[in-house]
């Protein structure tokens, strides 16, 4: 196993990666991932409200190893991204 200089970096950092990888998102994702009415409520609002949120793992040559999507969504509608889509508690 060699060693090689992975990077972390965020979507805050580098606001080109979401669309840099989309291809690779479409590619490995099941086709029902992208037809969700809920997730797709919401999805969107990830970039846009918490880029600091959206992680990126590249390899030495800037692929995409792994990128976990998260937010620190309450659920409640007292968060941004839930007053954003019309959620209210």
């Amino acid at each position: 196993m060699t060693d090689t200089a992975n990077t972390f970096t965020t979507l805050a950092v580098d606001p080109g990666l979401a669309e840099a990888f989309w291809p690779e998102k479409e590619r490995i994702w099941p086709g029902f991932m992208f037809e969700d009415r809920y997730s797709n409520m919401y999805w969107s609002h990830l970039s846009r409200h918490f880029p600091e949120w959206q992680h990126y793992l590249l390899d030495d040559s800037a692929r995409p190893l792994l990128w976990p999507r998260q937010s620190p969504v309450c659920g409640m509608g007292q968060c941004r991204v839930c007053r954003s889509v019309g959620l209210k508690g």
